[in-house]
């Protein structure tokens, strides 16, 4: 049984595609909307056929009564249950950027129409589940966990909408493909720098070199882990027992290139991650710098403006054009 479930499951998911398409925003109507009762309401049901067996036995009028109002109110709860959630507007947010195997918070908004809905939760698996209790008529912002695995647009699983309101007996569900416009930046992998340097005669490949400045002494800061050692003040840890770095002057920094030809021989998202981290090392070090990709090229410059050009430049590469939404 299991193997024939696992045969399904594409073509399943497939055909959910295709029913309900990526999209910004979804208005729940009866063909995004499925309907099934629960276990208290298969026990409802077995006890409703109990009832109507006895009720013929003995023929009994008011087990016939007992029966048919049981049965009123589980057709009364069907109705109710679907019209919890019929009608409701879901709009997806934007996410912002986050790195490969980092959790996101991805922002939606909620409209319940003309009337309140209660009871209604949201899911992308069973481990992370947002509820809300009610959705008003003005609609309420929730947010849904999520890890994103790998760099690129960010797309996020099918979205799981579920109530079983009012009574329980009932659960009706809709399964939701959001765009979110996001991006997933590679996971940054830190390793010493190999870069171009740039020069009015030329560029040449520069080695491992850590720039910050030794020559004028500009004061303490905090301690931070990963700070030259040689750069402790020592002697102030000894007199307060304090941890603090003596800072310099940067007084020769060049600019440079982060160039995709240093990493020769090394594999594509490798070279990506690593890129990643020295774009985050250089703008952190306020270094001038520009990236270097095939069939791209991102000029010098600095800030967090040029810094998050630069990772979705590593983000999206070799990937083709989002055909979700425009991003």
């Amino acid at each position: 049984m299991a193997s024939v479930f696992a045969a399904l499951k594409p073509k399943y998911i497939a055909w959910l595609k295709r029913r309900n398409p990526l999209a910004r925003e979804v208005e729940l109507n009866q063909k995004r909307i499925f309907i099934f009762p629960t276990s208290a309401g298969f026990f409802y049901a077995v006890l409703m056929v109990l009832v109507f067996i006895n009720a013929i036995n003995y023929k009994n009028n008011l087990m016939f009564m007992l029966c048919f109002l049981l049965a009123s109110v589980f057709i009364t709860a069907i109705l109710h249950t679907y019209n919890n959630v019929s009608g409701l507007k879901i709009k997806a947010g934007h996410s912002l950027p986050v790195f490969a195997g980092e959790p996101v918070s991805l922002p939606l908004t909620i409209e319940g129409g003309q009337r309140p809905r209660y009871g209604i939760s949201l899911s992308f698996n069973r481990h992370s589940i947002t509820h809300m209790s009610m959705v008003p008529v003005d609609g309420v912002r929730a947010q849904v966990g999520f890890t994103a695995r790998q760099r690129g647009w960010l797309i996020a699983p099918r979205l799981k909408l579920k109530s079983v309101y009012p009574l329980g007996l009932l659960r009706t569900w809709s399964w939701l493909y959001l765009d979110f416009h996001g991006v997933v930046y590679p996971k940054p992998v830190h390793q010493p720098f190999k870069y171009f340097v740039a020069q009015e005669s030329g560029d040449h490949v520069g080695e491992v070199v850590d720039q910050r400045g030794i020559d004028d002494f500009r004061g303490f800061k905090d301690y931070t882990p990963g700070d030259p050692l040689k750069h402790v003040a020592w002697k102030q840890y000894a007199k307060r027992g304090e941890l603090l770095t003596k800072e310099f002057e940067e007084t020769h920094q060049s600019a440079h290139w982060l160039d995709w030809r240093a990493l020769s021989g090394v594999e594509t998202e490798t070279r990506l991650q690593i890129l990643c981290g020295w774009v985050l090392r250089s703008h952190e070090d306020n270094f001038e710098y520009g990236l270097r990709l095939p069939q791209r090229t991102i000029g010098l410059g600095r800030g967090d403006h040029h810094r998050d050009e630069c990772l979705k430049a590593l983000a999206l590469f070799g990937l083709p054009s989002f055909a979700g939404g425009s991003h």
